[in-house]
């Protein structure tokens, strides 16, 4: 989220980039938020809330590598279960 609360435009290609993976937010299963002011947290849980994102594990660090553009930048992994994958026992 940049710092004018313009986020849309990521968001929408953050999006993107899941489902071409056949996964949607709701497959995310941890995160870490990377704050350069760690006050931006509250905008943290709106941005989840836009997204539609349940609770999962966040961890939140106050850290200079988010770009000053931005009041965070957000690494998250997703995961999705299978059942029946070769050569894998159930």
């Amino acid at each position: 989220m940049n710092r004018y609360g313009n986020s849309r435009k990521k968001e929408v290609i953050v999006g993107q980039i899941i489902r071409s993976r056949s996964m949607n937010w709701s497959d995310a299963v941890r995160a870490i938020a990377y704050f350069k002011d760690i006050k931006h947290v509250s905008r943290f849980g709106a941005y989840c809330r836009r997204n539609h994102l349940s609770l999962f594990p966040v961890h939140f660090i106050q850290s200079d590598i988010c770009r000053p553009e931005l009041l965070f930048e957000m690494e998250m992994d997703l995961a999705v279960l299978t059942h029946g994958e070769k050569g894998r026992e159930t």
